[in-house]
């Protein structure tokens, strides 16, 4: 019996410099009928004929049918995938950022074989995360409690964790008939796709299985969340609006599904993320590069006339900006911990402390009464800041681990 058609769906913006990379990690597939969809979302270095010209010297005859699209304007990676799965011929998809690769040239075999083998629609791997050569490996994106939570627990017990943080990789095989189920995710969703998708096919009872043959991809490190220009600023500002608006739209309907505990830590996750959203992310973002607070809210209050989602679904955006005023005591102890944590701050603290051991040190000299109680207090005052660095530098490195933990 033949095998059916597995449509890749290439999602591109500005990396058209990588894709070449990607498309041949997708010739390189052993798996005989492969559909390869590319879908550029308005880049500003798209380049159609050298693109087409490279494709026609390298596809390999186990692509039947390879198609390039370009967006006049930028619709956003969810809004560009969804065109991408409406061309598609595949029995089953699998979507890729232009930017990365396949890890080698069984990943579609062997995933396929893994959704015939148990009777799976939606079939993961682990994602491996590399540095922006894809020369060197840096980490692997599933941790093992996930891979045994995927194995033997529950759909709710994945939803519950899924909903707590994403642990499921974007990058997955799956058959193209739980799209009804998905439904669209354009009309609320600008970058973020995989997320919701999960907990939407989760909180169905559908549960993907574990392929653990070989990684899918290899992830190249950088994209929305690694840059620093102002562009990426303006960018994480959607991705993060994406998010947050999970818990309105993806959570809040499903709270059947979740235990007191796991709504309450939920919750207080999002609420985390609201206030970080208008309290750090738009200020700081305005400062850069428009240096007016007061352009974001009008911008927030225009998409809200507009029926856009806002984060949280009882908000207003006057309610949300004035509960951005407002620092509970958890909210003021993390911002003295951050200030605690500077470098400029470290710094300061060591340099003080040096300079109140040698200044101590100096005025015990002469050993007089008044010279030893100043010496004295300098000691105090070093010991004091020795204390406060050491602090700091133990905030800093917590502060790290937990960025780690949490992605």
């Amino acid at each position: 019996m033949d095998k059916p058609l597995i449509s890749v769906l290439v999602v591109c913006y500005n990396n058209q410099q990588f894709i070449y990379e990607c498309l041949h990690s997708i010739f390189l597939q052993t798996y005989p009928r492969i559909e390869v969809l590319i879908g550029d979302d308005g880049s500003s270095d798209f380049n159609g004929e050298r693109l087409i010209s490279w494709i026609n010297g390298n596809v390999t005859p186990n692509v039947e049918k390879i198609a390039v699209f370009h967006n006049e304007e930028n619709l956003g990676t969810v809004a560009n995938l969804e065109k991408l799965q409406e061309k598609s011929s595949g029995e089953y998809l699998f979507n890729i950022a232009a930017d990365d690769a396949l890890f080698d040239g069984t990943v579609l075999d062997n995933m396929f074989a893994c959704a015939q083998k148990r009777g799976a629609d939606f079939v993961i791997s682990d994602t491996e995360m590399w540095d922006h050569e894809l020369r060197k490996r840096l980490d692997s994106f599933i941790k093992p409690d996930t891979i045994e939570l995927i194995e033997n627990g529950s759909a709710r017990d994945l939803f519950a964790a899924c909903a707590e943080k994403c642990i499921l990789p974007a990058c997955f095989l799956y058959r193209k008939s739980l799209l009804n189920k998905v439904g669209k995710l354009s009309n609320t969703y600008r970058l973020v796709e995989d997320w919701p998708t999960n907990l939407r096919l989760l909180a169905q009872g559908i549960k993907p299985v574990y392929d653990g043959t070989t990684p899918s991809i290899k992830h190249r490190d950088g994209g929305i969340s690694h840059g620093n220009s102002l562009q990426s600023k303006k960018t994480f500002l959607i991705y993060y609006n994406d998010i947050i608006n999970l818990y309105a739209n993806e959570i809040e309907p499903h709270l059947d599904l979740l235990t007191d505990d796991e709504k309450k830590r939920i919750k207080t996750i999002f609420d985390d993320r609201v206030r970080a959203y208008y309290k750090i992310h738009v200020p700081e973002y305005y400062k850069c590069c428009e240096g007016n607070l007061d352009a974001a809210i009008k911008e927030l209050k225009a998409a809200e006339k507009a029926g856009h989602v806002l984060p949280t679904k009882a908000n207003t955006v006057q309610q949300v900006m004035e509960m951005s005023k407002v620092y509970s005591k958890r909210e003021k102890l993390k911002k003295y911990a951050y200030m605690l944590s500077r470098k400029k701050v470290v710094i300061a603290s060591v340099l003080l402390m040096f300079l109140c051991f040698i200044t101590g040190g100096v005025l015990g000299i002469p050993a007089t009464g008044f010279a030893n109680m100043l010496s004295i207090c300098m000691m105090l005052a070093g010991c004091l800041s020795a204390v406060y660095a050491a602090g700091a530098v133990c905030v800093n490195i917590l502060l790290r681990m937990r960025q780690r933990r949490h992605g």
